[in-house]
């Protein structure tokens, strides 16, 4: 089925990752060693340092708030729930991996 709108879905590989985080690797270590002296908040600022800290180290790794993003339909996944069951929709005539497109 068409929706209006819909564009393709996404859902980032370990490559995709990995380019990410090479392409923003400088500036997580940059702010690592600078911090974020604009910020007011003396709290946030510090929590903004040890994140790019822990980024700068190992930023293409898999976390568990990625885990809880992805569970919940937020970060880097685009997909819609209709795309999600689309794959596994069996067809009565085309077979397990009929598009929903009639």
């Amino acid at each position: 089925m068409d929706l209006p709108g819909e564009s393709a879905g996404s859902v980032p590989d370990r490559e995709q990752v990995r380019s990410e985080f090479e392409q923003s690797r400088d500036d997580y270590c940059a702010r690592a060693r600078t911090g974020y002296p604009e910020e007011s908040n003396r709290a946030r600022a510090r929590l903004l340092k040890a994140y790019a800290r822990d980024y700068c180290r190992s930023g293409d790794q898999y976390r568990a708030g990625d885990a809880l993003n992805t569970a919940i339909g937020q970060g880097r996944s685009l997909v819609t729930p209709l795309q999600v069951a689309a794959p596994t929709r069996p067809s009565r005539t085309e077979g397990p991996w009929s598009s929903a497109h009639r």
